[in-house]
């Protein structure tokens, strides 16, 4: 297959832990034929939506994880998929992009569908399934953030179109900034906000995933000293011919040693 992927651009990636990276790896690994691009590549050129899109090499090991070759000019309508996974925020470029990938529907496979990812925004969609989350207000307005604030105590204001916890704040009763926080999430009372009651389990949660990780390092370090000292006693230990081991494989190399014990 042919897969042209929409995402921001290599210097971006973080193989350890960037989802779009893991899908471009996977396809690579099954032998499809992998093309990057950014939103502002994409082009409408004689009917039909196109991309100066770049093949895409992906090694997690390497020093350069995702490596780019020569720009070329594509037609997305001949390739076989186009995945979008640019990062928010959903802003004019955003729109636009999808309403040039609109054109591929029934042509070429795009994935998420171009309207869907206009129409479901990350935080505002979740609210259809209102049960599923927290207390939560949406308002540019700064009188109604505060009283919220005070009726929960702490709450926590997320931008609408950011992702990745970027933006994110703790709003709290009794600090004498959340004016000014309010004033500047907002845009002074220009742009609407997501504010939810804060959850001490969320907190919790993430202090226990830490935790989880400091004992799996702790572990692995532990492993690999205990190995390190295992090593140490072989190479020191001696043969049956009175030679150390480390003795006996510098006489021995290359040819096979000898003078361990026949079963």
């Amino acid at each position: 297959m042919n897969i042209v992927v929409v995402m921001d651009g290599p210097e971006t990636v973080d193989p350890t832990s960037d989802t779009s990276f893991g899908l471009l790896l996977a396809a690579q690994e099954r032998e499809h034929v992998v093309w990057h691009c950014t939103a502002r590549d994409l082009e409408w050129v004689d009917g039909r939506p196109r991309a100066q899109a770049r093949r895409a090499f992906a090694d997690e090991h390497a020093t350069e994880p995702l490596r780019l070759g020569d720009a070329e000019d594509i037609d997305l309508t001949a390739v076989d998929a186009v995945l979008i996974r640019t990062d928010p925020p959903f802003d004019v470029a955003y729109l636009h992009m999808t309403l040039l990938l609109d054109h591929l529907v029934g042509q070429t496979l795009v994935v998420n569908a171009p309207r869907g990812l206009r129409d479901a925004n990350e935080k505002l969609y979740a609210h259809r399934f209102s049960d599923l989350v927290p207390s939560t207000i949406v308002t540019a307005d700064a009188a109604r953030i505060v009283a919220f604030v005070r009726t929960q105590g702490t709450a926590v204001a997320k931008p609408i179109e950011g992702h990745g916890g970027r933006g994110v704040m703790a709003l709290r009763a009794d600090d004498s900034n959340l004016p000014s926080i309010i004033d500047t999430l907002t845009l002074r009372g220009r742009a609407p906000v997501l504010v939810q009651r804060y959850l001490d389990v969320a907190a919790t949660s993430t202090a226990n995933r830490s935790a989880r990780s400091s004992d799996s390092r702790q572990a692995t370090t532990s492993e690999q000293t205990s190995a390190s000292e295992d090593a140490s006693k072989r190479a020191n230990s001696t043969t049956p011919t009175g030679e150390s081991s480390s003795d006996c494989v510098q006489r021995c190399a290359p040819t096979a040693c000898t003078s361990s014990a026949s079963t």
